[in-house]
């Protein structure tokens, strides 16, 4: 039997947002018509916790055992706090807390590590014997064991669901998305609040590689582009910005590079720490990261007492810290997946931040992957690699497409706007008035470099009568390559305009007709799916 909107009100312990009302019946109803795992996707700030927790009561309703898999400990602790203050009975399946195990208890509270480590390598226990299975954060829990697990689940017969704000790169596990609101509607609904975005600088990663999942190449930030320079632009904006010292959250490239600025910080006067998955830095020391030293520091975070905190990434997924004002990325991100996890830290309403907060770029982020209030199309990105989407936004930018335009930065207080030849005036612009784009890159020798025009300039395209002939040259033979490193179309692409020094137009014959295709290998696209 379907569930009704009306019965679903009542597993919420507040009168619920829309889109939560939306996301939980559209997933209680897609759960009872079919077998594949569901994921459940919500920007960050939305109430995803709520959301799973009226699953686990609708689930407890009918008698279903239930098992929620986190994968960090900061988050289990956040979610035992959640599912303490529902008053939900439940048991706790994690190293750290070996005092709360409840094998017997129909609700499971799960490390995803710890069940690895239990279930399949020492063969201490069986996984929790599930009728419904949650993966919150599912974008981390996509691979090796956690796919395991997943799988497992499902061979018993248990439903499974994911959630998160990101659902890319998870169509493998995953066969059906539901979308519960957009960053829009969160925002009309006073679950978020508008970010504003400065970028008074960015580091020049123009020859940075990135990995398949899109992602800068660390060790070639380090090399090529991180440098001491940046923590006296990074310490001076943050002072322009955030004069009131608000509390801030700052991302950097890697942990060393996060402890540094935290001392950067700390030797200016200022008050800051560092945490990460193993260690905390804080007030000149190091202290291993027990849940005790955590709480500590997150508790005078949240007063004030400590302003910034500094992290690589773990303080990016599913974290709730409403009392963030500032966000500072000092590091270039090149996933959207990240960036948009990274970026959703700070959106979400609160008592501290009612009206907006703000966001300091020092990487380039905000043209690569657009603005933090965008709504994210998940629906016809759920299919796609992470890079990919990525790779799709610039090409479409740089194609000069209507639907992206470029975004402008005020070349005199840094302010990030879409259009228009006017910075906004205060409280937020300058009111400044420039009429050719210029941004400030920071070079490896700690100089900055006013570059003006376009960020990402249109290719030269040709046609000329062998146009067609020297394309089917290389597309023919790529089409019937056996090699698991066979070419994709943008890698035929680029070698045409190495061998030719000019690009095709993309309406030549046996070219793809979707935009996805060209990052597909030339062998796996059928020929009707081609020009």
């Amino acid at each position: 039997m379907i569930a009704e909107a009306v019965d679903i009100r009542s597993l919420f312990d507040r009168d619920p947002w829309e889109h939560q009302l939306k996301g939980v019946s559209e997933t209680i109803e897609r759960m009872q018509r079919v077998e594949e795992p569901i994921v459940l996707t919500s920007p960050t700030g939305g109430g995803k916790t709520a959301m799973m927790i009226a699953l686990i009561r609708w689930a407890d309703e009918n008698r279903w055992p239930v098992v929620l898999y986190t994968n960090r400990n900061l988050l289990l602790e956040q979610t035992m706090g959640e599912l303490d203050r529902a008053v939900i009975d439940y048991g706790v399946r994690a190293a750290e807390y070996r005092e709360r195990l409840a094998l017997l208890r129909d609700v499971q509270l799960c490390s995803i590590q710890t069940e690895m480590s239990q279930v399949y390598r020492k063969e201490a226990r069986q996984l929790h014997v599930a009728k419904l299975a949650i993966f919150d954060e599912a974008h981390l829990m996509k691979t090796g064991g956690a796919e395991r697990i997943i799988n497992d689940h499902l061979l018993s017969g248990a439903k499974v669901v994911g959630v998160t704000a990101t659902p890319l790169s998870l169509s493998h596990l995953y066969k059906h998305l539901i979308i519960a609101g957009r960053n829009s509607e969160l925002r009309k609904c006073g679950a978020l609040v508008p970010a504003y975005l400065y970028a008074p600088d960015e580091l020049d990663c123009s020859q940075i590689k990135r990995t398949v999942t899109g992602e800068f190449n660390l060790a070639e930030v380090r090399k090529k582009v991180w440098t001491q320079a940046i923590i006296a632009r990074v310490y001076d904006k943050w002072k322009h910005y955030n004069p009131d010292a608000r509390p801030a959250i700052g991302f950097g490239p890697g942990v060393e590079e996060s402890i540094w600025l935290a001392k950067q910080f700390h030797q200016r006067g200022i008050r800051a720490a560092h945490i990460d998955g193993n260690d905390l830095w804080v007030d000149g020391e190091y202290y291993k990261s027990d849940r005790e030293a955590r709480r500590q520091v997150v508790a005078e975070w949240a007063v004030g007492d400590i302003p910034i905190c500094w992290n690589r990434f773990v303080l990016r997924e599913g974290l709730d810290f409403p009392w963030l004002h500032h966000l500072i990325l000092a590091t270039p991100i090149g996933s959207l997946l990240s960036y948009i996890q990274t970026v959703g830290r700070v959106l979400r309403r609160s008592e501290e931040t009612p009206d907006s907060v703000i966001v300091t770029d020092h990487g380039g982020n905000y043209w690569r992957h657009g603005s933090p209030n965008a709504d994210q199309d998940w629906a016809a990105t759920f299919n796609m690699p992470t890079r990919v989407v990525t790779d799709i936004r610039l090409e479409k930018m740089r194609e000069k497409k209507d639907e992206n335009p470029e975004p402008i930065t005020c070349p005199k207080c840094g302010l990030v706007r879409r259009a228009g030849k006017q910075c906004p005036n205060p409280p937020l612009g300058c009111g400044f008035e420039h009429h050719k784009r210029l941004r400030m890159v920071l070079q490896r020798d700690g100089e900055l470099k006013e570059v003006t025009g376009e960020i990402l300039r249109p290719r030269r395209r040709a046609q000329w009568d062998n146009t067609q002939r020297l394309w089917d040259s290389m597309y023919f033979p790529s089409s019937r390559s056996k090699s698991r490193h066979a070419s994709t179309f943008k890698q035929l692409e680029a070698r045409f305009f190495l061998d030719h020094h000019y690009y095709p137009p993309r309406t030549l014959k046996n070219m793809p007709k979707r935009e996805t295709d060209w990052y597909r290998k030339a062998k796996d696209v059928a020929r009707g799916d081609l020009i």
